[in-house]
């Protein structure tokens, strides 16, 4: 596990919990189950893989053996690891710790772009590189049915289709909203029999990577240039920008997390930034590699007593770290287990000193005091030897009379 001072972080903070490596390629995409147990990964070598998150190790790993599958870049593991599903540039596939099913959904020259996966009715919706847009409805077999298909609109006359880099699921699972890669153009689709156009916006930043929370009243955009901007969806102006140093124009990373409060935002220079939503200050920062590790995969999730992050490095050996607030202390089953060893010596201490004060006589109108002293003499292995040694003290000279040792056994 790489070294980080986030290690002295304190318990209010997030902490490294697990530290996972066997990736051969740049991570592009992280997914926990939603009672952080498992974590599904993808990365450029071609391979999806499945982590125990408790016993820090990987469970499985999926791959196509004649290579034709190309980069992950989604991933989703739902009913708390019972089934996933995850995109690779060639096509769609679903699994369930095993194959179920197997979709070409664009032409070899048309990778997927970006993917987005409605819980409550079940739908995928899977956008190209060249502008297409597919919407599938997902059934218990693992079937995909396509429901529509459209393409979106070149930005202006003349130009190339725009890229929908990011696709995002809103009004429960009714419409589908569309981000255009660098465009700035968001685009609103109702999820009917022919995906029809609500609306057009356009932000007043580019578009690298666009997310929803939760509660789809705040929308984080990567603007490619100097951070993240802040909007209240669906207006289209920020409310406010996370400023963040930037190297490359590379596409940033982000997620939301403990329960879409805060936003946890990547860098290309090994450090994750945690900021609030309701002020925009920033709460801890991460370190996650050195300061040419760029951050592209981010995931989160929180449970009952515990918030817990997700992060992938695209280093020449690739990590991803599990990073851990605990929010509860974990409750102890059973009855209340006896009184402890220490306690019982301070008892048995206690005792001691009144009796050996009423044997020489103290005089408790001095107000002097009796001072145990407890030191470890030796230790066994059957047992424990400890030393009491009473001291009578009067405070006026502060001398220090020896009265007595005991020996005990515990």
């Amino acid at each position: 596990m790489p070294f980080s001072w986030n290690f002295f972080a304190s318990e209010s903070q997030y902490r490294i919990l697990a530290c996972l490596r066997g990736t051969n390629g740049p991570i592009n995409c992280l997914s926990l189950t939603r009672d952080g147990s498992l974590l599904a990964s993808g990365a450029d070598d071609q391979v999806l893989r499945i982590w125990d998150i408790r016993e820090k190790r990987r469970l499985q790993t999926l791959q196509d053996k004649s290579e034709r599958w190309g980069q992950e870049i989604f991933s989703v593991l739902e009913r708390e690891g019972a089934s996933f599903s995850f995109i690779k540039e060639e096509g769609i596939r679903l699994a369930n710790f095993r194959e179920l099913s197997m979709t070409n959904a664009f032409s070899v020259d048309d990778p997927v772009e970006s993917v987005d996966y409605d819980r409550v009715k079940s739908r995928l919706a899977v956008s190209s590189h060249h502008g297409r847009i597919k919407m599938y409805d997902f059934d218990k077999r693992g079937i995909l049915a396509l429901i529509w298909e459209k393409s979106m609109p070149a930005p202006a006359a003349g130009a190339h289709c725009a890229i929908p880099r990011s696709i995002h699921f809103t009004v429960k699972g009714e419409h589908l909203l569309i981000f255009g890669l660098e465009s700035g153009v968001i685009r609103e689709s109702k999820i009917s029999a022919t995906g029809i156009n609500d609306w057009t916006k356009s932000l007043n930043s580019s578009i690298g990577n666009a997310f929803l929370n939760p509660e789809e009243n705040i929308l984080v955009v990567d603007n490619l240039v100097d951070g993240f901007d802040l909007y209240r969806y669906p207006h289209t102006a920020p409310f406010s920008t996370i400023e963040l140093s930037r190297k490359t124009s590379f596409i940033h990373g982000a997620a939301f997390i403990e329960n879409g409060t805060q936003i946890a935002c990547g860098s290309d220079h090994g450090t994750i930034y945690l900021y609030s939503l309701e002020k925009v200050e920033r709460t801890q920062t991460l370190k996650h590699g050195s300061r040419r590790t760029m951050i592209q995969a981010l995931d989160a999730v929180s449970t009952n007593d515990r918030h817990i992050i997700a992060s992938g490095s695209n280093d020449s050996q690739p990590d991803i770290v599990i990073w851990e607030r605990v929010t509860k202390p974990p409750q102890r089953n059973g009855p209340k287990p006896p009184c402890s060893a220490v306690t019982m010596l301070l008892i048995i201490n206690f005792l001691v000193v009144i009796i050996l004060a009423l044997v020489v006589g103290l005089d408790r109108s001095q107000k002097d005091a009796i001072i145990v002293q407890v030191y470890l003499r030796k230790k066994t292995l059957a047992c424990h030897w400890k030393d009491l040694k009473l001291f009578y003290v009067n405070k006026e000279s502060t001398l220090m009379t020896h009265i007595g040792e005991i020996t005990l056994r515990a």
